[in-house]
């Protein structure tokens, strides 16, 4: 995300405003067009509330681009009305740009505008603009969304996709605030959804085994792999640098743990955050994530020849092979057995007297072909023996 200003604009005539776009570009504001007022409710209601950092209103428009209607006042009534209905929750400011309402017989809509500006198209465009930057200029989330402009790139596309920008810019939100920090769980999922795009993102590249990815527990197992702990994986080359490798894993730790509130809760961080009586722990936390964010973006472009990445790293098992794998048992929220991605029966459980966290040898691997885990656990454990 550069520091351009972003601003929707709603218009159905753009194909006519080349200059305009070009003006635009040249003062530093990045136009999202809209070409109807329904169009500009969904893309509000759609995105988050700090995005867009004004609203450029075309004075005729139209209510729905999918119907053939004559442009009206009313798109632009509309759209004043559903901006102000949200003004509880973050005032938008908007802008009025028009090629009519400067003509006489207009004088009855610009009295009902009141105190709202008119901008008239061609005239008054570069006025426009310089007014929308000193607006916005002001604004608190703006100013944030400027400081944090490198962080917030990886919400681009090519990375980890506009969908996790309001995640990020709400834990921007929470470390920016001189308040406390209090429900870390309202902090930590987002966290933990970031993350895993982030782990899906490797995935496509190879630098994460899409195997793990696929299966059921994959957080957790591509924090493994990437800090080298995973116990079917061998690093033939340094994958990512181990200060970051080692951060994504105690970080994936606590997130895990702090997610849920009950199981197997090795550190039980949702009990210590809530009972703590600072929020160090979670500022830390969130500002951990940060850092490796800012190194994922640069580790992300210069790491993408996908031959080049699966060839770091080898699987110690191959079907149907015996190779010793030593893990710790887990359970996953279905109440599956299974140790990374090979799955335990029950009645393997049960006769060997195994408990969650017991530390064992898989001595014989073979296809899990029960179809109700077979897409979650590729493998199933034929042998065992506890260490």
């Amino acid at each position: 995300m550069s520091k351009k200003y972003k601003v929707l604009w709603l218009e159905d005539e753009s194909e006519k405003m080349d200059a305009f776009f070009d003006l635009a570009y040249n003062e530093d504001i990045e136009l999202h067009l809209v070409t109807s007022f329904n169009m500009l409710k969904s893309t509000i209601l759609g995105e988050n509330k700090f995005y867009f950092d004004a609203i450029i209103l075309d004075a005729l428009g139209v209510i729905d681009h999918n119907i053939d209607e004559k442009a009206s006042l009313r798109a632009l009534q509309e759209s004043i009305n559903f901006i102000n209905q949200h003004k509880s929750q973050e005032v938008i400011p908007f802008f009025i740009l028009s090629g009519y309402l400067g003509n006489d017989e207009y004088n009855n809509v610009r009295e009902m505008l009141g105190s709202n500006t008119i901008y008239i198209k061609t005239k008054d465009e570069k006025k426009l603009f310089q007014d929308i930057k000193i607006s916005i200029q002001q604004r608190f989330e703006t100013q944030l969304k400027h400081r944090y402009s490198k962080l917030l790139e990886v919400c681009s596309d090519s990375f980890l996709g506009s969908d996790q920008f309001p995640r990020l810019f709400s834990l921007i939100m929470h470390v920016e605030t001189q308040e406390r920090l209090f429900n870390a769980e309202d902090m930590l999922n987002p966290m933990r959804k970031i993350i895993e795009r982030m782990f899906s993102k490797l995935a496509d590249i190879g630098i994460i085994p899409q195997a793990i990815i696929n299966n059921n527990g994959s957080t957790n197992g591509a924090s493994l792999f990437l800090s080298g702990k995973h116990n079917n994986y061998k690093h033939l080359n340094e994958i990512f640098h181990p200060m970051i490798a080692e951060n994504v894993f105690r970080l994936v730790s606590i997130i895990q743990d702090g997610s849920h509130s009950e199981g197997s809760l090795r550190l039980r961080a949702d009990e210590y955050l809530k009972s703590s009586q600072t929020d160090y722990s979670i500022r830390s936390s969130i500002f951990l994530l940060f850092d490796i964010l800012s190194w994922f973006k640069n580790y992300f472009d210069n790491n993408k020849d996908f031959n080049i990445n699966v060839s770091r790293y080898e699987s110690l098992y191959a079907d149907n092979d015996s190779k010793v794998i030593t893990s710790a048992i887990e359970q996953d929220g279905d109440r599956n057995y299974h140790c990374g991605e090979i799955i335990l029966t029950y009645k393997t459980v049960r006769e060997n007297n195994y408990q969650i966290g017991d530390e064992i040898r898989i001595t014989k691997i073979v296809e899990n072909t029960n179809e109700r885990t077979m897409h979650l656990y590729p493998k199933s454990a034929l042998q065992t023996e506890k260490v």
